[in-house]
């Protein structure tokens, strides 16, 4: 049985094109009598329109600095 788990699993792989034959075919019905898994296909398509819509601005040389510095020191204290 194709659950809701599974559904969720399977989303991103659905929305790629991923999924063949039966799993996809599993995926699309479960998707049409499940008005969990459909709200969730909603809100995962508005996060993708989202995200696609924040600008891809470099960031700041001190905040690349300061996270390199970061992850150094916290290199040099695990050894």
């Amino acid at each position: 049985m194709y659950t809701c788990r599974d559904a969720s699993e399977h989303m991103t792989e659905m929305r790629e094109g991923a999924l063949s034959g039966w799993l996809r075919l599993w995926h699309r019905l479960h998707v049409a009598i499940c008005p969990h898994c459909r709200a969730c296909n909603r809100q995962f398509d508005e996060t993708v329109k989202l995200a696609g819509e924040i600008p891809a601005e470099p960031a700041p040389e001190r905040m690349v600095e300061s996270a390199l510095s970061a992850f150094r020191g916290r290199g040099e204290r695990s050894e």
